[in-house]
């Protein structure tokens, strides 16, 4: 199962959302802007055979002053419009590749990839600061797995995205020259 996760991740996810993500960063001026994205409005499938939609009840942890820590969503899902696209382009990165409980803020992901650069990468503890600075907001994840397993994906699989999309452009340059 692990090894097929993440080869769902590197194969069918992660490619097709670069030039989605570097559009998000453009969009939003890398991020600061994010706070004026709206979730896709997802009324049929957009593919040209219908395909079966499903429905997702996915927890987004936020890193925004002007909306709350938790905001739980409800997306249609199909084979042409995957949730990590739709998550990206509100912002948000999801824990699993196809049918995700959890999609963690990207400017909250940033900000913990940056602040894992400077010490020791600790996402247990984290995780529980997190969980626990929730919770005294009154908000709670109602969700029976892990929240330190489920952000450690979010916050490796978006690294991976990052380091990906660098690699792709890098290969572009060195193509042009």
């Amino acid at each position: 199962k692990r090894s097929n996760q993440w080869r769902r991740w590197q194969q069918d996810v992660i490619p097709p959302l670069i030039p989605h993500f570097v559009g998000l960063l453009h969009l939003t001026k890398s991020l600061r802007l994010s706070d004026t994205l709206q979730l896709p409005i997802q009324t049929a499938c957009t593919g040209l055979v219908p395909c079966s939609v499903t429905k997702r009840k996915i927890a987004i942890l936020r890193f925004s002053c002007k909306s709350l820590p938790v905001e739980d969503i409800e997306l249609e899902i199909c084979e042409c419009t995957s949730a990590a696209m739709q998550l990206m382009q509100y912002g948000a990165f999801p824990c699993a590749p196809f049918h995700p409980s959890l999609a963690v803020d990207l400017r909250m992901l940033e900000f913990t990839m940056n602040l894992f650069i400077q010490i020791a990468p600790n996402n247990t503890a984290f995780s529980l600061t997190l969980e626990r600075c929730i919770a005294s907001m009154g908000f709670q994840l109602d969700h029976q797995n892990s929240l330190q397993r489920r952000f450690g994906n979010c916050l490796m699989w978006y690294i991976h995205l990052c380091n990906q999309t660098k690699e792709h452009y890098s290969i572009k340059l060195e193509e042009a020259r």
